[in-house]
């Protein structure tokens, strides 16, 4: 593999074409909603400018691409602006830094408001580090809101979507797995369980708070499954993990997680198997019923 190097070697180097989900694909013109009782508005300069600033990796072709990048700033800008709404925006490129007009991309989407108190929104590409014309035809946006699958979000674009229900939003086909633990503890969970994420992330110096009230009131379930999410598919390019959102088995427990799927007994071509970590939870692995899963 070209590119970054993953903390250890995956089982299948090849790729695994298809590995089966909770929840089967969704098409596109749909979006995870927007809810706007957690938005916070925020400065678009201001989160522009930091966007600017992300180190965004190096592309690996099928395993670590547009839409990891655009993840990874996604959360970044989250835990950086408490409440900001962006998103991750899939459709056809028409400007990029590698000539690809025409090619399925994903970019970020940033909501603000403009001089009249109304959200505006504009593209950024991370590769670029500049805006950008995007047609979006899907979009998972930030604070989500899958609860309420039946009601039309009010904000451009996504007046234009449904809501995504009981269905899963699937990036790439082509996965690499990972052993779940190894004797050196480089395995992926041997990585979620030490939250080496938050020491080892190549963004540490941009992982300050601009509003510690802030954080405290909108960073969320699916935040808190999102950093995870994006930390495991860096530090293991192509990993099979991604975020669900639904019900926990638990009372109390996150209505938001981590969904990865494993070999059985970390042994090569032994049936595949899926697991929920939950990030907030001791023990990490939960029983979890999803409504809405991405990755």
């Amino acid at each position: 593999m070209s590119g970054m190097m993953p903390r250890t070697e995956p089982l299948d180097n090849e790729g695994v074409a298809s590995i089966k989900g909770p929840l089967d694909d969704v098409g596109i013109n749909v979006t995870t909603g927007l809810n706007e009782s957690k938005i916070s508005p925020s400065d678009p300069r201001e989160v522009l400018k930091y966007l600017n600033l992300v180190n965004y990796g190096t592309h690996v072709a099928d395993f670590y691409d547009c839409e990891d990048r655009a993840f990874w700033g996604v959360v970044h800008a989250r835990r950086r602006f408490p409440g900001v709404a962006i998103g991750v925006a899939e459709g056809k490129a028409i400007q990029g830094p590698q000539g690809v007009p025409g090619q399925d991309h994903a970019v970020i989407i940033l909501w603000y408001k403009n001089d009249k108190g109304e959200y505006e929104h504009l593209f950024y590409e991370p590769l670029l580090k500049s805006v950008v014309d995007f047609p979006p035809v899907r979009v998972t946006s930030f604070p989500s809101n899958t609860s309420k699958p039946d009601e039309r979000d009010t904000i451009a674009p996504l007046n234009k979507f449904t809501r995504v229900n009981q269905r899963t939003i699937r990036y790439d086909r082509r996965r690499l797995v990972y052993p779940a633990r190894t004797n050196d503890q480089k395995g992926v969970l041997d990585y979620l369980d030490s939250e080496l994420f938050e020491k080892e992330c190549v963004n540490l110096a941009e992982h300050s708070i601009s509003d510690s009230t802030g954080f405290d009131l909108y960073w969320s379930n699916t935040d808190r499954a999102l950093w995870s999410f994006v930390h495991v598919r860096r530090a293991y390019p192509g990993c099979p993990i991604g975020v669900a959102i639904g019900e926990p088995a638990n009372i109390g427990g996150s209505v938001a997680v981590n969904v990865i799927w494993f070999r059985d007994q970390d042994q090569p071509n032994a049936r595949i198997k899926m697991i929920y970590w939950d990030p907030a939870a001791k023990p990490h692995i939960v029983q979890f019923t999803p409504r809405v899963t991405f990755g």
